[in-house]
């Protein structure tokens, strides 16, 4: 707690920090479950194709699941998911094995 002029506030010291896009790539099963799993983050269909240059994506939806994005055209999920991570790729060997599910990869 610390005393500020409107009485006494709880301070973010102690609290988790969000991890940062490198920690989230290089570790993606410490993140399985969690609101920071990459493997369920949310993929927009636009940025899918802008990777692919052509209108391939059309038909998916405006969002998706990464597992889903991957399935799709794993090439073009990669590089869409390295963009968003300051172009960090996902480690796909360290993926948990039901991210590996999700993902097809077995």
């Amino acid at each position: 707690m610390a005393d500020t002029p409107f009485g006494k506030m709880q301070s973010d010291e102690g609290l988790k920090k969000a991890p940062t896009k490198v920690e989230v790539a290089d570790n993606p099963a410490q993140f399985d479950g969690t609101q920071y799993d990459p493997v369920t983050a949310s993929v927009n269909r636009t940025k899918l194709q802008s990777v692919a240059g052509d209108d391939s994506a059309d038909s998916l939806p405006f969002t998706m699941p990464f597992w889903h994005a991957y399935r799709w055209n794993a090439v073009y999920a990669l590089h869409a998911f390295a963009d968003e991570h300051d172009g960090h790729a996902l480690n796909l060997e360290a993926l948990s094995p039901r991210q590996k599910e999700q993902m097809g990869l077995h």
